[in-house]
């Protein structure tokens, strides 16, 4: 075997191994391509669900803020209408009093102030202060009632109509919720 055929066979075997490791190698890019893709396809499809919950997630939220909003409104719209019930309620008494009841009223108001304090003044308004007769008495805006103050005033006793409602609201303002919106 000479030198050309030996050049040959050589050349031969490395076009054969050259041949071989290229189809080796398109095999594993083949199988790098397929698994790359798969990867890809596979992530495609995390990002897909995880934008999918996010925009859920998004959406729930958005719907409670605005359910939130809703019941904030509601219950601003309740409270001016309790505030609203006891507002008229105080202009009403004072309307619907007749000067003989009011004066009772005022005598009894008095007469408890009386039973708290040793009354020096008495602050009413000006229907009211004709019905004080044994203090010496401030006009003073307000529906009516009196409040009445010891000698270092140090001491007050409200019995204004304002006061009076206020302290029925306090505490009956579920009783009066009840009755308004059930």
């Amino acid at each position: 075997m000479g030198f050309l055929e030996l050049k040959k066979e050589v050349l031969e075997k490395a076009e054969k191994e050259a041949d071989r490791i290229i189809s080796e190698a398109e095999a594993d890019v083949e199988a790098k391509k397929d698994e790359i893709t798969a990867e890809a396809k596979e992530a495609e499809a995390r990002s897909e669900e995880s934008t999918r919950i996010s925009m859920e997630m998004a959406e729930k939220r958005e719907i409670a803020s605005r359910c939130l909003e809703a019941k904030k409104a509601l219950l601003k719209a309740k409270k001016r209408l309790v505030d609203d019930v006891f507002e008229k309620a105080v202009e009403d008494l004072d309307k619907r009093l007749t000067d003989k009841g009011r004066k009772a009223l005022i005598e009894r108001l008095v007469k408890k102030a009386e039973t708290e304090i040793e009354i020096a003044s008495v602050s009413c308004n000006k229907k009211d202060k004709d019905y004080v007769k044994r203090y010496k008495t401030n006009e003073k805006k307000m529906l009516g009632g009196i409040i009445a103050e010891n000698k270092d005033r140090t001491i007050t006793v409200d019995f204004s109509f304002e006061s009076m409602i206020e302290d029925i609201k306090n505490t009956e303002l579920s009783k009066v919720t009840e009755i308004l919106f059930n």
